[in-house]
């Protein structure tokens, strides 16, 4: 069983447009006031902006997944990803009181295999 959506800032930036060149590595992770968020390998957190059409659900074992425009999940809670895009001035709804900035994500993201 699927459990509702969660809230997810996006943009309007979808597959095939143009991208900025900056990067983003990180753990996908829920802050303490539920929002999705990167969390660096020195544990720096930062809000995510994710592109058009993507959405935040938490699956049966309460974990968020992140899922495409396509319906296809591409992360889970806890997975590495690395993705290209842009440092952008964070908004109170874009990203978690805990985040240190945010990151406008300007490219699919990949899943890595960092720790």
């Amino acid at each position: 069983m699927v459990r509702p959506l969660l809230p997810l800032p996006t943009s309007n930036w979808r597959a095939g447009d143009g991208g900025r060149q900056a990067a983003v590595e990180a753990r996908l992770a829920v802050s303490e006031d539920g929002l999705v968020v990167g969390v660096g390998a020195w544990g720096t957190r930062v809000g995510l902006i994710w592109p058009a059409d993507y959405e935040a659900r938490q699956d049966a074992d309460g974990r968020v997944e992140i899922v495409r425009w396509d319906g296809q999940v591409v992360l889970r809670e806890g997975d590495w990803f690395r993705c290209g895009g842009a440092s952008t001035a964070p908004t109170e709804q874009d990203i978690a009181a805990s985040a240190v900035g945010a990151f406008r994500m300007e490219d699919e993201p990949v899943h890595t295999d960092a720790k």
